[in-house]
């Protein structure tokens, strides 16, 4: 049996499931750290469930990243027959996603002076798009180095240095606090991970397996529609909580003015 031909202007509807996943449980996870963190409430947010929920909404989110960069470049190339390089392409969206992360940065200064959004998902995903294109198009390479970056990663769990300078990389002091952060070492396995996985599964920008169609269930259309804008739904979610929270008379306002 022939698959039908995939155009570079569809979507592979599976992987922006995977995304709105990790939105419904991010926004789970998030209202529970908002009630802990600025309500009369105490949750156990970094252990136990919450924890496993926050941490799946994490790897999901990463590790879609990875695939969502290999099925971009592929749908790239197919588009565009000449042997053109994209490099800026991905340049851009990197530092776009990044200068989205500096500015969270700048409202949790604001808001949480005493332990401020340094190194956040978000600076992770813009540093990683940009390191990850000259493995974009590798398989197996992309498995082997990942092994080692996650291996470094944990073993960097183990060092505490004198200052916070390399905490981009995974390296902080013991007085380091902060609200969210992924640095490059380990999670950057993780996107290579990601990468892989797609290039192994879609390549070309072809589904290699067999898989029925669910976007006729609402749910699932629910989240993929989620899926597709999983950046504005990350930057719009946390003050969504915290207004709707607020309103409610569940927690008090981040900001004094």
């Amino acid at each position: 049996m022939v698959k039908p031909m995939v155009l570079p202007e569809q979507r592979f509807w599976e992987v922006d499931l995977l995304r709105g996943c990790a939105i419904v449980l991010m926004i789970i996870y998030h209202t529970f750290y908002d009630l802990d963190l600025l309500g009369n409430f105490s949750f156990a947010i970094n252990q136990g469930k919450l924890w496993i929920i926050g941490r799946s909404s994490a790897f999901l989110f990463i590790y879609t990243a990875g695939i969502a960069l290999s099925l971009s470049y592929s749908r790239y190339r197919l588009k565009h027959h000449e042997n053109r390089n994209p490099w800026h392409k991905y340049a851009k969206r990197g530092i776009r996603i990044f200068l989205w992360g500096s500015l969270i940065t700048l409202v949790s200064w604001f808001a949480y002076p005493s332990m401020p959004i340094i190194f956040g998902i978000l600076h992770f995903l813009g540093i990683s798009i940009i390191i990850a294109y000259p493995l974009i198009e590798k398989k197996h390479a992309n498995l082997i180095v990942a092994g080692v970056v996650i291996t470094i990663g944990f073993y960097l769990k183990t060092i505490r240095v004198a200052d916070d300078w390399f905490l981009w990389l995974g390296l902080h002091s013991t007085s380091f606090q902060t609200l969210d952060y992924f640095p490059l070492l380990p999670w950057f396995g993780l996107v290579l991970i990601g990468i892989a996985t797609s290039n192994h599964l879609y390549p070309a920008y072809e589904r290699r397996f067999n898989i029925p169609d669910m976007t006729g269930f609402a749910p699932v259309r629910l989240l993929t529609a989620m899926g597709k804008r999983s950046l504005a739904m990350y930057l719009l979610h946390q003050p969504a909580i915290i207004l709707v929270l607020y309103l409610l008379g569940l927690i008090s306002f981040p900001f004094s003015f």
